[in-house]
């Protein structure tokens, strides 16, 4: 290791404010002030070394222009530290000697400067370096007496290493030392650490500092860390108010202080300054903890959290939003830099990891299977709009060739770009927020989407706070409220289970709550008419009964309003444009949690916010609409994988291909799904981009199995049929059950074989007794799962036909039973249960006609369809009990036959020819 002896002369005057400074020189080696002395030679003593050096470097002579103790100001500093000079580390013994100048100290040669303590701990006198060395000694000796930077409790609960506290510690010294280097520093305390989303330290941090000069007090939000991690705060903000006068409160302007090592603060001048002193609710808060306390403890008041948020945008309305413009090829860029896709650098491919990353799968497949799995596939898109679209597979469509021209329009100019209610902070005074101060100005620039502010508040807002109301085990109203609103889900699915049962149960129980409270959203937006719905901030109530939903719904809504009167009623024009704008603003900032770390139920709210939003978007039934469109006119195979993101939704296939199925065109729908939706030959699989469309896959093994392929299939049902039980989903199960079924009709030919079935020998069954025996195993699965009686009649009937008349018999009378009590108190689905008892007598060999008889009188002329489909499951029992003659069954049939829906009921099934 590299050794140095030195000697330093210390020499000191008083300024006129009182204050102690420090003579150094300019050292052209160094590039940087210091203390006046050098490098012993040979023998020579130190006090000799500090006499010879003050002489040559100052130009003066000893004893006559100056005098130096005879003793050093303390035993000699002795510590190791990297040498810039030589590149190398060395180890320093220093001696530091009191010296008088005996002479004006104007006639001391050299490029000299008085140095403020500030400035030597700043490291910094009038934009040039002064040497560590001069702090170093100076300290060591005990002259300069650096305060120590304290941590609150509260900031140290946020387990910031010890390490990195001591580096945040030393770049707050120098950055108010450099600031202010004329003010005296006594004392300082970080209060609070904001972690934001994404804590990444030592890179970036981001704390509250209580700063105590010997002349005042502050307090600061500064954001230390790398040069090129924390510089963008104070670029963004100069980007966006450059050549502006810009005086908003809530976003106040920013320093920044280069600091040693190629780092950086940025100091924010009133963020957090505003608010005083305090203690527990009274101190300044993050808007979304104030937010929390508002939604479970009723305290603070909501409408003081709407009145914040409305003053936020208002700030940013007023002073950043105004000079904005409407751009879509410069809305298409932003987005592109959002996702991260290849042809924009800067991040992971968003989109990609959501379709290749298993669990990210899966959260879309199950959102779409418990979302979409009863949507009827020919329901027009513009009279009935889907409810949730895969997101991913519409905004790969929206920017496909990195084409802009399904992007709505939409304004782009100086935003924000990071707002969400962790970059507020809030005071909580007598029951209510106030004074919102913003903070964090990374990602603000004059090239941002306006629509971005409100998409980002909303959904963070959204995804930390809802989640944790509906997964609350003690109190279930807010879960059971959404639950029965949504339709989806008959209850709290995951109670009483275990393992994947109960997992998957919840999921879906979640994913159906998250898509009610989106679509109480939608509601109520639908009441933003015009600027005198939002421009006064009035107590109002999302209705729904739960004081929990209600607040939370009423708190994002304002930031619908406000995004509604900034974005579509403020600017000229626009008035018809901003939920476009917005929805597709949610639906791509509700999959970029792909980057962060999102608990799983935060991950499910964000999918479904993203899913349900770009459904909603006003364009998006014109879209699906004209896709069905050129699908169903398209005729001829598709090379596999070559229209992977043709059209914006899985639902235009599904569409088509059910065009076909109604048609009969069997062959045309097979060709339609072939390598588009199943591949392979001996063995089928799911397109890679398919995965997640359930629907899509179970309509597209129709074909397969129409076309014979049932072994090719069966491998697919099964897994479908394994997914769908640990997913408790019965719907599937019996769709899974209904292919058996249409296969074993198919081979029973024209019922021939069906009519002898039931005097054949039991050991040896048919194929076709095979398949509804399979189906039966489904049909039952799904019954014990549920006791659903829908599935369990269907089980009962295929038991029968499959030879197993007690069983078919048991399930009878307990699915007899089950209807018998729900009719007692049922108002919907009334012809199902008179139907499904009728079915059960015919199976229990009781009288069947007279359920059927009131099944019909409550039946609608638009509902045939039920009828139809009663009447073919008679047709089969009729076929295995009365051998296709008159008998019990037949009875119920000519019911049917010469009802007021006998036009409707199918020709020719199994040999009935009405």
């Amino acid at each position: 290791m590299r050794i140095s002896e030195a000697a330093l002369a210390l020499i000191t005057r008083e300024n006129d404010r009182g204050q102690r400074e420090y003579l150094a020189q300019w050292n052209r080696r160094w590039g940087a002030y210091s203390l006046v002395g050098g490098h012993r030679e040979g023998a020579e003593t130190f006090r000799a070394c500090c006499m010879r050096e003050v002489g040559e470097e100052l130009g003066i002579r000893a004893d006559t222009d100056f005098v130096v103790a005879d003793e050093p100001v303390a035993p000699s500093c002795e510590y190791v530290a990297h040498s810039g000079s030589t590149d190398c580390e060395t180890k320093y013994t220093i001696q530091l000697f009191n010296t008088d100048l005996k002479i004006d100290p104007a006639r001391i040669a050299g490029d000299n400067r008085w140095l403020r303590e500030g400035e030597i701990l700043a490291g910094e006198s009038a934009g040039r370096p002064v040497a560590r060395q001069v702090g170093t000694v100076l300290r060591m000796c005990g002259i300069l007496r650096v305060p120590q930077v304290g941590f609150s409790d509260q900031a140290r609960e946020k387990r910031l290493p010890p390490q990195v506290r001591e580096l945040i510690a030393a770049d707050l010294l120098v950055a108010f030392y450099r600031l202010s280097p004329e003010r005296v520093l006594q004392a300082m305390q970080v209060v609070d650490l904001f972690t934001g989303f994404t804590p990444d330290f030592p890179r970036k941090a981001t704390v509250g500092v209580e700063v105590t000069f010997a002349d005042g007090h502050e307090r600061h939000i500064v954001k230390v860390g790398d040069r090129r991690s924390v510089e963008s705060d104070y670029t963004g903000w100069r980007q966006c108010t450059d050549g502006r006068n810009v005086a908003s409160r809530i976003f106040a302007p920013v320093r920044m202080v280069n600091l040693p090592e190629g780092r950086a603060a940025v100091v924010y001048r009133d963020a957090f300054s505003l608010f005083g002193p305090g203690e527990g609710k009274s101190a300044p808060v993050l808007l979304e903890e104030a937010v929390h306390w508002s939604v479970t403890d009723e305290r603070p008041d909501a409408l003081s959290a709407e009145r914040a948020i409305s003053q936020i945008f208002t700030d940013l309305g007023t002073w950043f939003y105004p000079h904005s413009v409407e751009e879509q090829t410069a809305a298409g860029e932003f987005y592109q830099r959002q996702l991260g896709k290849p042809a924009m650098p800067g991040g992971p491919d968003v989109l990609r990891i959501w379709e290749t990353d298993p669990h990210r799968l899966a959260l879309r497949r199950h959102a779409v299977w418990v979302l979409c799995g009863r949507d009827a596939p020919d329901a027009d898109p513009v009279e009935r709009p889907a409810r949730y679209l895969d997101p991913v597979d519409f905004l790969r469509w929206s920017m496909r060739d990195g084409r802009t021209d399904r992007i709505p329009p939409s304004l782009v100019g100086c935003g924000h770009g990071d707002l969400h209610a962790r970059n507020i902070l809030v005071g909580v005074r007598r029951g209510e927020i106030q004074y919102p101060a913003g903070f964090d100005y990374e990602d603000m620039g004059s090239a941002n989407l306006l629509a971005w502010d409100f998409a980002k508040f909303e959904t963070e807002l959204k995804v930390r706070l809802l989640p944790e109301i509906v997964c609350d085990q003690p109190d279930t109203e807010v879960l059971d409220w959404l639950l029965s609103t949504s339709g989806l889900r008959t209850g709290a699915g995951g109670a009483a289970r275990d393992g994947a049962l109960q997992e998957n149960a919840m999921r879906a129980d979640r994913m159906a709550a998250f898509l009610a409270f989106e679509e109480l959203l939608y509601d109520r937006s639908k009441c933003i008419q015009g600027r005198k719905s939002v421009e006064y901030i009035l107590k109002r109530s999302a209705g729904t009964g739960v004081r929990k939903l209600d607040c939370l719904a009423e708190i994002v809504l304002r930031i619908r309003q406000e995004a509604a009167y900034w974005l579509g009623f403020k600017p000229p024009g626009r008035q018809l444009r901003w939920q476009d704008e917005l929805y597709h603003a949610l639906g791509v900032y509700g999959l970029l949690n792909a980057r962060w770390n999102y608990t799983t139920p935060e991950q499910e709210c964000a999918l479904v916010s993203a899913g349900a939003a770009l459904a909603r978007m006003p364009a998006t039934p014109g879209y699906i609409r004209r896709a069905i469109d050129v699908e169903t006119g398209f005729v001829g195979p598709v090379p596999p994988g070559a229209d992977r993101h043709r059209y914006p939704s899985y639902r235009v296939l599904l569409a088509a291909g059910h065009a076909d199925w109604r048609a009969r065109n069997h062959a045309g729908g097979l060709a339609r799904t072939r390598g588009r939706v199943l591949e392979g030959s001996q063995k089928l699989s799911v397109v890679p981009a398919m995965q997640h469309a359930v629907p899509l896959i179970g309509h597209a093994l129709l074909f397969q199995l129409e076309d014979g392929q049932l072994a090719a299939a069966e491998p697919l049902l099964e897994q479908l049929e394994d997914e769908a039980a640990t997913f408790l989903d019965h719907e599937t199960l019996a769709r899974v059950g209904r292919l058996y079924k249409d296969v074993a009709d198919r081979e029973t030919g024209n019922g021939n074989l069906l009519r002898q079935a039931r005097n054949g020998d039991p050991q040896e069954r048919p194929p076709f007794m095979q398949m509804y025996h399979r189906s039966f195993q489904v049909y039952r699965r799904a019954y014990t799962l549920t006791k659903d009686w829908y599935v369990g009649i269907n089980a009962a009937t295929v038991a029968l036909l499959s030879g197993r008349e007690e069983e078919a018999r048991d399930i009878a009378q307990q699915v007899a039973l089950t209807c018998a009590a729900e009719l007692d108190h049922a108002r919907d689905n009334r012809y199902w249960l008179f139907a499904t008892e009728g079915e059960a007598a015919i199976i229990l060999g009781r009288d069947a006609v007279r359920f059927y008889e009131a099944a019909l009188r409550v039946l609608t002329p638009g509902q045939a369809g039920m009828a139809e489909s009663s009447y073919r499951q008679a047709i089969r029992l009729w076929c295995f009990l009365d051998g296709g003659r008159p008998g019990p069954v037949d009875a119920v049939l000519n019911l049917f036959e010469s009802s007021g829906f006998k036009d409707a009921l199918s020709r020719g099934f199994l040999g009935r020819n009405p």
